[in-house]
């Protein structure tokens, strides 16, 4: 079992990495590998995929090439968890026919490695859900404590649950929670910052 940390983006890229560490995360997507296994975390490689290289034919195939190199390079490197395949791309309209010919060029040089798909329109994901190893659902949640904000999790985990079930596919699923500031309710208190 992992506990993961979306990003370790910041000021300081390697402050971020600790504090990931030093709050019991041991999973974080990076492709800073070399910092991560200094820290004896695991990473989530990201590929990054964008709309614009998927439509492009010649792009795609520079990209998958791209893949494939870093896939070799990694393929013994217990540190790379797995593969980072897909950031929403329900909501980028990518097609899911890409990540299917992403997902099995992964395979074909290391299938040891899962590799992962976050989604955030339960409406367009089941198109995509064949070509992932782990389904991550990515509920946004609003940027206020109304006290309701788990019901909009169970909805979305039960709605993943059953789609992977009536396509008869058997995968985890991770949710992906964001965490956002919350303003202090007493404005005088000095952490309370505008």
């Amino acid at each position: 079992v992992h506990t993961g940390v979306y990003g370790t983006w910041g000021v300081n890229k390697n402050q971020m990495f600790i504090v990931a560490k030093d709050n019991g995360f041991d999973l974080v997507i990076s492709s800073d590998v070399s910092q991560a296994q200094s820290l004896g975390i695991k990473v989530l490689y990201p590929i990054n995929l964008t709309k614009e290289v998927a439509q492009d034919e010649a792009k795609f195939k520079a990209f998958a090439n791209n893949v494939a190199t870093i896939a070799k390079e990694h393929k013994n490197n217990n540190t790379v968890f797995g593969w980072y395949l897909a950031d929403e791309p329900d909501w980028n309209n990518i097609p899911p026919a890409r990540y299917k010919q992403l997902n099995e060029l992964l395979k074909s040089v290391d299938s040891s490695k899962p590799s992962l798909g976050v989604f955030t329109l339960p409406d367009k994901w089941r198109n995509y859900l064949p070509y992932f190893d782990i389904i991550g659902i990515d509920p946004y949640l609003p940027n206020t404590q109304t006290g309701k904000e788990t019901d909009k999790v169970i909805d979305w985990i039960d709605k993943i649950s059953g789609d992977l079930k009536t396509m008869e596919l058997n995968k985890p699923v991770w949710v992906v929670l964001g965490a956002f500031e919350q303003p202090p309710k007493n404005k005088s208190n000095p952490a309370f910052r505008k």
